[in-house]
């Protein structure tokens, strides 16, 4: 059986993310929230982010501001600044210390992480998490982002996919036929991410790291 774990990223979203637990809520289903503070810290936002702790979906550390990725950052102190400071800003909103990078438009590689982030995720035994599957909902035609999805899911067993808070806005009819779609399939909606998508696992550096980090 094929499995997908459903993730939304850089919210929350003052009315996107409210129609998304609404349509996530229909289904019974449940999904990883990767907020930003910038997102975060807007008027009403937070009031968003403990709806989505309450309903039983998790939440991540996507970075305090969303800035260049971390391994084009490689000075001491930033990683405290985007990682640690988020995770404060979070506080029981996340129980659990999950974090995923941004890496310009789904893009993998070494500029994921520098090494003071590495050693920061290590040190404050966070898990690090990417991804498998980002469908490009910001491309248009409204809607085209499925196709991709359906394409790129039909060549993996396991899919970690990537959409946006934001992206849903207005178009929320082709995120619940994506749904419906994976559904009449049979795919299994899981909580956890590929293996190959684990850069660190409460602390613990995994094989996926490499390739994902930029070295001192």
């Amino acid at each position: 059986m094929k499995q997908v774990l459903l993730s939304f990223d850089n919210g929350p979203h003052l009315q996107a993310t409210p129609d998304l637990l609404r349509v996530l809520a229909r289904r019974n289903l449940k999904a990883t929230f990767f907020l930003v503070g910038t997102s975060l810290t807007l008027p009403g936002a937070r009031e968003v982010a403990a709806r989505i702790h309450g309903e039983g979906h998790r939440i991540g550390n996507h970075t305090l501001t969303h800035g260049a990725p971390l391994g084009r950052r490689p000075e001491r102190g930033v990683a405290k600044r985007e990682i640690g400071e988020m995770q404060d800003l979070l506080g029981d909103l996340a129980p659990q210390r999950i974090f995923r990078p941004n890496g310009e438009k789904g893009q993998l590689g070494p500029h994921l992480l520098s090494q003071d982030a590495v050693d920061y995720l290590r040190v404050h035994n966070y898990t690090a998490v990417t991804w498998n599957c980002v469908p490009q909902d910001w491309l248009g035609p409204p809607g085209s982002w499925v196709t991709r999805a359906y394409d790129a899911m039909a060549n993996q067993d396991w899919t970690a996919i990537v959409l946006h808070d934001h992206r849903m806005a207005g178009a929320m009819a082709f995120l619940e036929g994506f749904l419906d779609t994976l559904i009449e399939w049979n795919y299994e909606f899981s909580d956890q991410f590929p293996p190959e998508c684990v850069l660190i696992r409460d602390g613990q550096a995994m094989g996926a790291l490499e390739g994902h980090y930029t070295p001192a």
